[in-house]
């Protein structure tokens, strides 16, 4: 079994909240979403994150969600 994992958590020191943030129209978490479809031999895919607008995102492209406690979302 093949898993693809993508990390989005909500903090950064230099954008906060980047993965939600716009670039060239969308979230930017939309851009790595949006290229699932094209990768060959997952199984599965999770997003592990402690921001809920990113999970959304993730639940409406069909991604489980993990979400990260406060503990786990630092650097």
């Amino acid at each position: 079994m093949i898993l693809g994992v993508i990390p989005a958590r909500a903090g950064s020191k230099g954008i906060p909240h980047k993965n939600t943030h716009p670039f060239l129209g969308k979230p930017l978490i939309n851009w790595t979403l949006d290229k699932l479809p094209f990768i060959s031999g997952l199984d599965d895919v999770i997003c592990s994150t402690d921001c809920p607008l990113v999970s959304q995102i993730c639940k409406r492209y069909g991604v489980n969600v993990l979400i990260r406690s406060a503990v786990y979302a630092g650097d």
